[in-house]
């Protein structure tokens, strides 16, 4: 799959360091799939706490990258929904996450 552009937004910069070896290992091996103007502003578009990630962030995303598709991955913190932590399900802080994943999603339809 072509990727005409490339976002990212964690909060943990560990993960944002990893996501960048990352994407640069998947550039290397499929150079004509993920071309390197399809990473620009890759890391510093959007806020990197997703929960700040605003409408407007979104629409200057999608001005710089008139994309006709959007391929959205999303993860986030499972305690909340584990037995082994306090089972709080959709109530706990953490799972809340969830809410803004949806939220973008929306916005970008």
């Amino acid at each position: 799959i072509l990727v005409r552009q490339y976002y990212h937004s964690d909060i943990d910069p560990t993960a944002r360091r990893i996501a960048l070896h990352r994407v640069r290992e998947l550039q290397s091996r499929y150079p004509a799939l993920l071309q390197p103007e399809a990473l620009a502003g890759a890391f510093s578009t959007l806020p990197t706490d997703v929960t700040l990630v605003s409408s407007q962030h979104l629409q200057q995303a999608t001005h710089q990258s008139p994309a006709k598709q959007w391929l959205v991955v999303a993860g986030w913190p499972c305690q909340d929904f584990s037995t082994a932590g306090l089972s709080q399900g959709m109530t706990g802080r953490r799972a809340l996450l969830l809410h803004d994943l949806v939220r973008i999603i929306g916005t970008l339809q």
